[in-house]
């Protein structure tokens, strides 16, 4: 653990974590008005609220010392407006990864998040997961294997690298550490088949 900010493995085939650091911290976007009200976001563009910028900044003021060389972060407004705050904050680069968006929800965007859970693999008009699945992994790919970078991106990302399952929290601009090692493969197997038995 690095301070009070909490460690995890991440579940990536072994292709991928050869080329990845050996660590990263993973930032979810701070809160929008959608997920104060229980809504499905998807790849909608909403905005932070107040209360999502405010987290942002004291995201900032954890992740300050920690030696974060760069950013990676999702195209969508959520992340972007989270890592603005947080770059400036920093004085780091960022590059968006078009990949790193959040999963496409299709016709349960915009909806309570209950009503997702009952098409849980295929959403209408939206992605498998599979097809989630193998974004994400192509996604994270184009970090590279130097330095300790910082994504700041999605829920169902977050839940892609570590194998939690729809009903894991994952709390606003709370940063967790991301282990990269030697049993991410096997964790990885056994998170996506037990995702995959859904379809």
């Amino acid at each position: 653990m690095i301070g009070a900010i909490p460690e995890i493995n991440a579940t990536l085939p072994r292709a991928l974590t050869q080329r990845l650091p050996s660590r990263f911290v993973f930032l979810r976007h701070g809160q929008t008005d959608w997920n104060q009200q229980g809504r499905v976001m998807g790849q909608r563009d909403i905005a932070l609220n107040a209360t999502g910028r405010a987290q942002a900044i004291s995201a900032s003021k954890q992740l300050a010392g920690l030696g974060l060389t760069h950013v990676f972060v999702s195209p969508l407004e959520r992340c972007q407006a989270t890592c603005s705050v947080i770059s400036q904050t920093l004085d780091l680069n960022v590059e968006t990864v078009e990949a790193l968006a959040e999963r496409n929800w299709g016709v349960f965007e915009g909806g309570l998040s209950s009503a997702r859970h009952v098409a849980f693999d295929t959403p209408p008009n939206g992605e498998t997961t599979r097809a989630f699945h193998h974004r994400i992994t192509r996604g994270l790919g184009q970090l590279g294997p130097k330095g300790f970078p910082l994504i700041v991106a999605h829920s169902g990302v977050f839940r892609v690298m570590t194998g939690q399952d729809e009903n894991s929290k994952v709390g606003h601009a709370e940063p967790i550490v991301i282990l990269v090692n030697t049993h991410s493969e096997q964790l990885h197997r056994k998170a996506l088949a037990k995702r995959l038995a859904f379809q």
